[in-house]
């Protein structure tokens, strides 16, 4: 039981981590392309 606990802690870190990592891309992104339309 104590196994099952530890390995979901550790899949909610990792969906944690891949949704900052998403946001990040799309700040990103975002920022792209408010300079892609300055540039035209």
């Amino acid at each position: 039981m104590h196994h099952l606990l530890v390995l979901c802690g550790h899949l909610l870190r990792q969906v944690s981590h891949w949704r900052e990592f998403a946001l990040n891309l799309m700040q990103l992104h975002s920022d792209f392309a408010a300079v892609f339309r300055a540039k035209q």
